[in-house]
């Protein structure tokens, strides 16, 4: 009959895995100020020159290629493209 084979002792470096873990989570940052009304204004913001180039793109290639839709609405309100 064979002995019973006894785990093999904790060194010192498996005893960190031994400690539980802590229950609650402590923040080691420093406190942030929240970002101030300005900068979120500015943030607001940035998106004004992407929209309004979307819409310019939008005009430029709606009236330089003319789908089927805009020949329509040219048609029934007798506009002519460039006409002014």
């Amino acid at each position: 009959m064979m002995a019973p084979v006894k785990p093999p002792r904790p060194g010192p470096q498996d005893e960190a895995t031994l400690v539980p873990l802590p229950r609650q989570v402590v923040s080691r940052q420093a406190p942030t100020a929240p970002p101030s009304p300005w900068w979120q204004q500015l943030r607001r913001l940035r998106y004004v020159p992407i929209i309004i180039g979307l819409v310019m793109l939008g005009g430029i290639i709606g009236l330089y290629f003319q789908p089927p839709g805009l020949r329509a609405v040219f048609a029934l309100l007798k506009l002519q493209p460039g006409g002014g």
